[in-house]
């Protein structure tokens, strides 16, 4: 096959090779020039394309005529649909901390079996109320720091510990006087108080519900210390 022979860009006339066109003046020389030629080339290449998508479509239309067995193209993809992943980065997160959590409140209630003739009473409640004061300093500036997954964590390991308080300061010897259902009135009556204002230093979910929980336990103990049904 022949190559064509070139022609000017504008006009069309033969090229002799010359700086110009001697049809047209039009110069061929120089960064100008060479990116018209870039752009003639692009749109070549785009009409070959055009011709070629035409032709295709065509092809098509006649299979579809024909009768041709048609492969179901796969459904676009809606980025706004939740994905059917069974668990996400997420979830695997919270799922980890929560265990997190879960064992190191188990850390305290194994502390506290342990150690329960070793460092006495005393002791024990002293080293319990230090570990629940420096976990619930810990969730404010994770939180602040958006990291509320682990804020939450902690907060749970606070709450857990501030109830172990209650018991170790009982068998410290706070509260001899009353009943154990007194006390355990009492005891619950204030980690209510004390967790719901925590959730309000600390905006979490943990606190909240943890106050809530604490404000119902007074009535069975106190039911139970008036020897109600």
């Amino acid at each position: 096959m022949i190559a064509p022979a070139p022609a000017c860009p504008d006009c069309s006339a033969p090229l002799t090779g010359t700086g110009s066109c001697e049809a047209c003046g039009l110069p061929l020389l120089g960064p100008l020039a060479a990116r018209l030629w870039q752009v003639d080339q692009q749109l070549l290449a785009l009409d070959t394309q055009r011709e070629a998508l035409r032709a295709e479509r065509t092809r098509l239309i006649a299979r579809l005529r024909a009768g041709d067995a048609v492969v179901a193209a796969p459904a676009p993809v809606d980025p706004d649909r939740p994905s059917h992943r069974e668990t996400s980065p997420k979830q695997v997160q919270n799922t980890l901390l929560g265990l997190g959590a879960l064992l190191l409140a188990l850390a305290g209630l194994v502390f506290a079996a342990v150690t329960y003739r070793h460092l006495g009473a005393g002791g024990r409640a002293a080293v319990l109320v230090g570990l629940t004061v420096l976990a619930a300093a810990v969730p404010a500036p994770l939180a602040g720091r958006g990291l509320t997954a682990s804020a939450e964590a902690v907060a749970v390991v606070a709450l857990v510990l501030s109830a172990l308080d209650a018991w170790a300061l009982r068998r410290a010897g706070l509260g001899e006087g009353l009943r154990v259902e007194s006390y355990g009135a009492l005891a619950t009556g204030v980690l209510a108080v004390l967790a719901g204002g925590y959730a309000l230093v600390v905006p979490l979910r943990a606190p909240r519900v943890a106050a809530a929980v604490f404000a119902q336990l007074p009535v069975p103990y106190v039911l139970a210390r008036w020897d109600a049904g």
